[in-house]
């Protein structure tokens, strides 16, 4: 239950009149040091109590910079909501910068058997939303008014108890942008030749906040040369409204590779998906095969790649203020030879189900992603790939057809002059 009360300055007072008599005992207060992502909401941070002694009511005072954080509401703790204690409250949301808050177990008992001793004890729970960035801390502050605003245990008798407190740290997390790509990871050609691929770009958002409207990219592959690369089939192409796009193969020793430079928008706030990740440019590759066994091919960012503009870092604009991101390279395994493949696997995921002959129709006439092997998916076999292929499939799968010739169902070598791009997953 969320308490968002105005403060009760009756019971409250009674709490500070309590501060009259000597402290009994150490005890302890401690908010939980924690990591919120900018610009989060509605975050928990847990405020604990060390009770050194039958505690029968508590009032804590925290303070914390709103520039910062803003505590928006206060929850029981489990341990102190197990004993519906009769008075709750003190919260002000309207009073930016702390937190008053009082819990009475029992106004009016002969018995007074609700009441906390022990470790670690989860008192209140904080909801709090990220305003800023940076570090910040939550500080338990006696503040002794009028009206005095105290961080105070008490006993049966109304003697107090002055414990300790252990301010809590929250480290406001930057968004994370991750730049990194999409595509296969292992291809075959040719021993002494080349083969090509096709891989995205990609841009992942991990926060709290908005996610990216505007990059730039600059990119090459080691053991290898980018011979394409445009938004064909990205998500960035789909959200591309009154914006800007540039994007160039580069060359020259040092400056092999691609760039690629992107705002989504002038006048709308267009963004990439939140917590999320989004391709956001199509890059053809010709990678070298090795004149036997596999070579390494490798797909990395590096700043400082030139096309016709000035030299192009990788980073990422989220709401008008620069982000730098982190990179993941991806290496491709380049196999010198034919290429394996399970004929009638259309997607090469290494499975033959519904999914193969709908990636070929989808290829064939709905501008779908290319094949991986146009062996694979030659499914009669004929040295073809058209309407009879998926149409095949699906006899064989619902209606008793025969199944596909070989290679089939276990793996083998493409000698077609189909061709393949990419080892089938289930032949890795």
């Amino acid at each position: 239950m969320l308490h968002r009360a105005p403060p009760t300055t009756v019971i409250l007072g009674i709490l500070a009149l309590w501060i009259s008599t000597p402290a009994l005992a150490v005890n302890r207060f401690v908010i939980e040091d924690t990591t919120l992502l900018s610009g989060s909401r509605d975050n928990e941070v847990r405020v604990l109590g060390d009770f050194d002694q039958q505690t029968y009511a508590f009032s804590v005072h925290i303070v914390y910079d709103p520039a910062k954080i803003r505590v928006t509401g206060v929850e029981l703790g489990a341990d102190v909501a197990a004993l519906t204690p009769a008075f709750a409250t003190g919260f002000d949301p309207a009073a930016l910068g702390s937190v008053l808050y009082g819990v009475v177990f029992e106004l009016d008992s002969p018995t007074f058997t609700k009441r906390l001793l022990g470790t670690r004890k989860e008192i209140l729970k904080l909801r709090v939303d990220v305003v800023g960035t940076g570090e910040t801390r939550l500080e338990f502050i006696d503040d002794p008014g009028p009206p005095g605003r105290f961080n105070v245990m008490t006993n049966r008798a109304g003697e107090t108890v002055f414990p300790a407190g252990d301010d809590g740290l929250i480290t406001i997390r930057q968004d994370r942008f991750v730049f990194g790509f999409r595509g296969p990871t292992a291809v075959a050609g040719a021993p002494g030749g080349s083969v090509t691929a096709e891989h995205f770009a990609t841009v992942a958002h991990d926060g709290g906040g908005a996610g990216a409207s505007a990059w730039s990219i600059s990119l090459t592959v080691d053991g290898g040369r980018v011979t394409a690369v445009d938004l064909a089939r990205t998500d960035a192409l789909g959200l591309l409204a009154d914006g800007f796009e540039r994007s160039e193969v580069t060359s020259g020793p040092g400056n092999e590779g691609a760039i690629s430079a992107v705002v989504l928008s002038f006048t709308q706030p267009i963004r990439l998906p939140r917590n999320d990740t989004a391709t956001v440019a199509r890059l053809g590759l010709e990678l070298d095969v090795p004149p036997s066994g596999t070579s390494t091919a490798r797909l990395r960012h590096v700043d400082g790649l030139r096309g016709a503009g000035q030299p192009v870092e990788n980073v990422v604009s989220q709401s008008g203020a620069d982000n730098v991101p982190t990179f993941e390279p991806l290496e491709i395994q380049v196999s010198a030879g034919a290429t394996l493949f399970v004929r009638g696997d259309d997607n090469g995921d290494g499975a033959i189900n519904i999914s193969d002959p709908q990636f070929s129709l989808n290829f064939q006439f709905l501008g779908g992603a290319p094949l991986r092997c146009r062996a694979a998916s030659d499914t009669n076999g004929d040295g073809r790939v058209n309407i009879s292929d998926p149409q095949y499939s699906l006899n064989f799968q619902f209606l008793g057809g025969p199944p596909p010739p070989a290679p089939f169902p276990t793996c083998g070598a493409d000698d077609s002059t189909l061709g393949c791009v990419e080892v089938s997953l289930g032949c890795r």
